[in-house]
This record gives structure tokens, C-alpha cells and sequence, in this order.
């Protein structure tokens, strides 16, 4: 509530802080006119309510910052969480192909071993081939099992 009687000070008051006058500035020149004393009290006890308003709006914007700290914080720690457990699959990912491939390479070692083992085999009755000419009937018969044994090798991969 104001008295009718200070609008005109107000008024003064207002024109003084559009000019771009501080608080200081505006109580010397109230206190330097005559029969203003009330006028000094009155930029007092509005310097003292500008104080409160600021400290006011200083509150206000230290509890939105800490607001927006604690989302920040929410925010990160979900991220957090979300890195963990892509770093946890990518683990798991990596370990599942090393298996994998650890299987595989067993598995193409013993189809080499079959394969060294076919190779001997074939090698020891390429040895005990007859010689004459006139086995024709075994001649085909090894030419057979040498036919079953190399596709049965190559479609065996």
C-alpha cells in the first residue's frame, strides 16, 4: 500500500531510474532537495524491496539450476546404465565368436585329419596296384573306390 502522497516521489523516483541512476546516486539527489526527507526513506524501503526481489529471483534460478543439475544427473546415470549393458552384450558377442571359431577350426582340423588319412590310404593302394595289364576288373574297381573316395572328400566340406 502506498500513500497518495508519495505517488509523486514514486513518479520522481521512476524518471530517475529510466535516466539509468543507481540506487546511491538517486538517495543524493532526493536527500539534496528541500522538505524531501520522506523521499529518502522512500528509495530505502524501495532499494531494500529491489534487494528482496533479487535475492528472490536468485533463489528461483539457484532451484531451477539445481533441478536441471539433478535431470543432467538422472540422465547420465541412464546413460550410464545403457553403456554398461552394451558393453556387457558386446562381451558376451565377442566371447560367443571366439567359441565359435575355436569350434570351427576343431571342426576343419579333424576334416583334415580325414582328409591326411583319405590321402594315405590312397597313396598305400596307389602302391599295391597291379602291375600286369591284364586285371582290368581290379583296375576298375580301384578306379571306383578312388572316384567314391574323392567325392566323397570334396563333398564332405
Amino acid at each position: 500500500m502506498i500513500a497518495v502522497s508519495s505517488i509523486p516521489a514514486l513518479a520522481q523516483i521512476r524518471d530517475l531510474r529510466a535516466r539509468k541512476f543507481n540506487c546511491e546516486d538517486i538517495q543524493q539527489i532526493l536527500a539534496a532537495l528541500p522538505g524531501q526527507a520522506i523521499l529518502v526513506g522512500l528509495a530505502d524501503s524501495i532499494q531494500a524491496t529491489a534487494s528482496i526481489a533479487a535475492k528472490n529471483a536468485v533463489d528461483a534460478a539457484i532451484k531451477d539450476l539445481r533441478a536441471e543439475l539433478a535431470g543432467i544427473k538422472r540422465t547420465t546415470q541412464d546413460s550410464e546404465v545403457v553403456v554398461r549393458q552394451s558393453l556387457a552384450n558386446i562381451l558376451f558377442l565377442i566371447d560367443k565368436f571366439g567359441r565359435d571359431l575355436q569350434f570351427h577350426m576343431s571342426e576343419e582340423r579333424i576334416a583334415s585329419n580325414k582328409r591326411d588319412l583319405h590321402s594315405i590310404q590312397y597313396q598305400q593302394e596307389t602302391l599295391q596296384l597291379p602291375t600286369s595289364r591284364t586285371d582290368n576288373k581290379v583296375l576298375l574297381s580301384i578306379a571306383a573306390t578312388l572316384c567314391r573316395r574323392l567325392s566323397a572328400a570334396l563333398f564332405s566340406r
